[in-house]
């Protein structure tokens, strides 16, 4: 599948080895490699280019996501808001919430699939579901259905995503929201100078 360490610089951020040892699974395990290449709107409406012009990509997206949520975590009127273990689930919703975005392997579509959000609940990469890991990754899941914010609805189906109704799904829309305007350009070097201004 996906070649994990492409996020070493966000996951990095995840300081509980348990929540950041489940992120690396389901990305070596569950996520199709198919976000190296696909655009990040298949509309091509939205979202930065990249530095050659070019449609950022699904992996740069997520990239730019995690970036923002640092950004806005790390704020000191909204970081007292989550607990450590909580900032680690975000920062791994971050890198996750588009992993799906053209549907799961064979089930692949031409077209951003309206329903990815909750496609990511399929993702558990063990076998054991009670454990730790399980209701760690049951937190995500529910953080992630919920990323498209107020845009709930599509033309494309009849289903309604869930609603933001707590402050990780509010914050995680937020970040994806803001880095998907085309007049914000992330700065998706990894390097230590980007890695020092994230933890401030």
């Amino acid at each position: 599948m996906t070649d994990y360490s492409i996020f070493n610089f966000e996951l990095q951020f995840i300081k509980e080895p348990t929540v950041r040892k489940l992120t690396e699974d389901i990305l070596k395990y569950r996520v199709p490699d198919y976000i190296m290449n696909l655009p990040a709107s298949s509309s091509l409406k939205y979202h930065p280019l990249d530095k050659n012009g070019n449609p950022e990509t699904v992996v740069n997206h997520c990239k730019a996501v995690t970036r923002m949520l640092l950004i806005l975590i790390n704020h000191p009127m909204i970081s007292r808001r989550f607990t450590d273990h909580e900032k680690d689930v975000l920062i791994a919703c971050a890198i996750l919430h588009d992993c799906v975005k053209y549907g799961i392997p064979p089930d692949v579509k031409e077209y951003t699939v309206h329903t990815h959000p909750v496609l990511f609940s399929l993702l558990y990469p063990y076998n054991i579901k009670d454990c730790q890991e399980y209701i760690i990754f049951s937190q995500m899941a529910d953080t992630i259905s919920a990323h498209h914010g107020p845009w709930r609805s599509s033309e494309k189906d009849n289903y309604l995503l869930p609603e933001v109704n707590n402050d990780m799904k509010y914050y995680l829309h937020m970040a994806d929201f803001l880095a998907s305007r085309r007049m914000i350009m992330m700065d998706l070097d990894d390097t230590d100078s980007n890695k020092r201004m994230l933890q401030s």
